[in-house]
């Protein structure tokens, strides 16, 4: 069922929080978007959340990022409750999928190509997160995010901190954002992440090259017994690491 959207009540929060996001980083070159745009589609918005996070402003990472911090904003003022999901999460190709509320799974949360998970809440995962293998997939968290292992090509936005117990894992040409970011490992590989305060014990930020001193020390961070020579191969084996516990 949709999530009927009161199109007062959230240009009213847009309002209050208009200064914020003209001094976010995810606007400041354009590139990504403006907020003079994300007012003009606010504005038209469509009858329902889905719609407006999953179609409406669905098109950049700043939009989307700015439309989140929108709609959290909004159901904060309800009063969020939790939900809870049992076990491994498996969103399909091309869905979307919105949680006025907060989250948390007892598993894992794996996402199809093009696939949506957007929650207006804190999102806690016991176990791993895993962006689709070839195309883009969007997480988007209207609060924090906390997650065991976190690996993605697509679309990280998230309006609060992002804590990962062990290795976070980025790559692709997609936009992450967050004003805070915790790891024992990040490894952002070719990718320039809109990042705030980062706490790491080791951070590599850097192309992973196949047979190269980056690759080598990748895979000593992540404890990779016979390392492979290609990045590639690294990618495809921390994947599988990852979702060793995720059903077909």
């Amino acid at each position: 069922m949709a999530t009927a959207l009161d199109r007062g009540e959230l240009m009213r929060a847009f309002e209050q929080l208009h200064q914020q996001l003209a001094a976010d980083p995810i606007f400041a070159d354009g590139d990504e978007g403006s907020v003079e745009t994300m007012r003009e589609r606010l504005q038209s918005a469509p009858s329902s959340y889905e719609e407006l996070l999953g179609v409406t402003l669905a098109d950049g990472g700043a939009h989307l990022y700015g439309g989140l911090r929108v709609v959290a904003s909004v159901f904060r003022a309800r009063s969020l409750r939790q939900a809870l999901h049992e076990g491994a999460m498996v969103v399909d190709r091309e869905e979307v999928l919105f949680l006025a509320s907060h989250l948390r799974i007892r598993g894992d949360l794996l996402l199809g190509d093009r696939a949506s998970v957007l929650v207006a809440g804190d999102l806690v995962i016991d176990g791993n997160f895993i962006g689709a293998e070839w195309d883009n997939s969007v997480l988007g968290v209207g609060g924090a995010l906390t997650v065991g292992n976190l690996m993605t090509r697509g679309d990280l936005l998230v309006a609060d901190r992002i804590t990962v117990k062990d290795v976070a894992y980025l790559h692709g040409d997609r936009v992450a954002r967050a004003p805070a970011v915790r790891a024992r490992v990040l490894i952002e590989n070719d990718r320039a992440n809109l990042f705030g305060a980062v706490e790491a014990k080791e951070r590599v930020a850097d192309v992973i090259a196949d047979e190269s001193p980056t690759l080598a020390r990748v895979c000593a961070l992540v404890s990779m017994k016979q390392p492979p020579d290609t990045a590639d191969g690294f990618e495809d084996r921390l994947r599988r690491r990852f979702v060793a516990k995720i059903p077909p």
